[in-house]
């Protein structure tokens, strides 16, 4: 859990993701209000459902996603082809509460 990041201060996040290596086969934002261990306790704020390639810069995603909730955490599920190790990324802006 020590990757999960407090937002609550914010409405919004503007990411780049950036694959470095091997391409995920998918990327999702995950948000909770507690810092929970269980995956179930988490629920998809945005996924990214373009196509990867690999090393390849500059994928974009808005969190949370259309008709998505964001809590108060956020963290990121990235998962590999065959458990393949790939490595993302992930630099953004959050957008504050008015």
């Amino acid at each position: 859990m020590e990757q999960a990041i407090d937002v609550s201060g914010y409405n919004g996040l503007d990411l780049a993701i950036d694959v470095l290596g091997v391409a995920p086969t998918s990327l999702r934002i995950l948000t909770s209000m507690k810092l929970q261990v269980e995956d179930s306790q988490w629920v998809e704020a945005a996924n990214f459902a373009g196509s990867w390639s690999n090393n390849t810069p500059n994928h974009f995603l808005s969190v949370p996603g259309s008709g998505k909730p964001l809590f108060r955490y956020i963290r990121c599920e990235v998962v590999a082809p065959g458990g393949t190790p790939t490595s993302v990324l992930i630099t953004g802006m959050a957008r504050r509460k008015a």
